[in-house]
């Protein structure tokens, strides 16, 4: 509009007229009050305002009703309402599946978790469901050993049994004592009486199953003539297995096997083994490795986990990745080489901090770091979606927690959640 109309000799100004309901957009006429009451200059400009707000609209409509759509498969089948789950893994419940066959490795290796402290009482759901998803879930029929001392009340491994099918799991109660027996044999005076045990119980696991299998005391003993495999692999409890039979594409993918990964050369096998010092907080090398996965063999692993166990009762209050790396540095010989090495698992055998925005991975970590990051309402819906089944004991739930609920509130929150039984096929966010 560069010509100016409101001249005392320019013709009447012409005001455009609103097209009829119908012919134009709704939002249109919204902002009819205005344009009939701003003469042509200010109509156009609230003309072409009405225009981009209903062109925003149809925009926001169309992203909703696409999400919509993205959210239902064809067959009505759920999708991945959680975080991470691919749908091609949920059964028709809206459950993770269950491994099609078992895998066992040929009983050269067994997997390791230790219930102690709060993971054998107020946690101790945590080790249940580990266990579960790692055999229903990941496919393992292989040997599965549970340590744990004061939680044997809480840990059934019949029931274990029965509800994943694999009649190798075994629950080794009393393992303090056990541990403590070896550390009395080798003069072991721990500054704090039992401190610092369940640390130890990495280093110590081939010694306390032994010893357990031998019924040489601790909480039960084997249904029948025991012997433990010649490869342990050590998990802390506050993991998940997500992916439908991923243990055994973890064990044929990686080449060589893992028991002949072990010899004169390579002692140990972690998730993270760093050689170089790398000081922390608390001024000692170590911080550098994860022990969050720990795979040992039954005979070349026994003198340097017997030094790590050494070092880590003397000083119980120790990270174990500080006393590890100490034990490792005192094999040091005169050339500057060490009789005791070291390595890094396979990458298949790591398991992977849990984030909701990221696919689940075989073996998904948990921790309390990875709850204050996605928070309890994302771990609810994640654990929801694993299903669990195992029961679990009365005087080791909370009395809100309904029967194969006790795992829904593994990041806390769980008061601020409403009870509900919906099925997790429709659970959204």
């Amino acid at each position: 509009h560069s010509r100016r109309w409101r001249t005392s000799d320019a013709p009447p100004i012409l005001t455009r007229q609103p097209r009829k309901p119908g012919a134009a957009p709704m939002v249109y006429y919204f902002f009819r009050g205005k344009y009939d009451s701003l003469g042509d200059g200010g109509a156009q400009m609230t003309l072409w305002r009405s225009r981009a707000s209903a062109i925003v609209l149809c925009a926001a409509l169309a992203a909703i009703a696409i999400t919509s759509a993205a959210r239902r498969s064809p067959a009505g089948a759920p999708q991945a309402i959680v975080e991470g789950v691919d749908p091609a893994d949920l059964d028709a419940d809206g459950c993770v599946r269950t491994a099609m066959r078992p895998f066992n490795a040929s009983m050269e290796v067994g997997f390791v978790f230790a219930a102690a402290g709060t993971y054998a009482h107020r946690h101790a759901y945590r080790c249940i469901a580990a266990i579960e998803t790692l055999v229903r879930i990941g496919g393992w029929r292989g040997p599965v050993y549970l340590l744990t001392h004061g939680g044997e009340p809480c840990f059934n491994a019949e029931q274990l049994r029965r509800t994943t099918g694999n009649p190798h799991i075994h629950v080794v109660g009393g393992a303090f004592d056990l541990m403590h027996r070896r550390a009395v044999r080798e003069h072991i005076t721990p500054r704090y009486k039992y401190d610092g045990r369940a640390k130890a119980l990495k280093a110590l696991m081939f010694d306390v199953i032994e010893r357990w299998a031998a019924g040489g005391g601790g909480g039960g003993t084997p249904d029948a003539p025991h012997t433990p495999p010649p490869v342990l692999i050590f998990h802390d409890c506050d993991k998940v297995i997500a992916r439908p039979g991923c243990i055994e594409r973890m064990f044929t993918d990686t080449v060589p096997r893992l028991p002949q990964m072990f010899g004169p050369s390579r002692q140990m096998l972690l998730s993270n083994m760093e050689e170089a010092c790398i000081r922390g907080q608390k001024a000692r090398c170590g911080d550098g490795i994860h022990t969050g996965v720990v795979a040992l063999h039954t005979k070349w692993s026994r003198p340097l986990v017997h030094e790590w166990a050494h070092r880590q009762m003397r000083s119980p209050k120790s990270y174990d990745r500080n006393t590890l790396w100490e034990a490792w540095n005192s094999s040091m010989r005169a050339d500057g080489t060490r009789a005791w090495t070291i390595g890094n698992i396979s990458d298949a055998f790591r398991d992977r901090m849990w984030n909701k925005g990221t696919p689940l991975a075989c073996i998904n970590h948990v921790s309390g770091g990875r709850c204050h990051a996605n928070g309890p309402h994302a771990a609810r819906r994640l654990m929801r979606r694993l299903c669990i089944r195992s029961e679990y004991p009365a005087q080791c739930a909370e009395p809100r927690r309904a029967p194969g609920e006790f795992a829904l509130g593994w990041c806390g929150g769980w008061d601020s959640m409403p009870q509900d039984t919906v099925p997790a096929a429709s659970i959204s966010d």
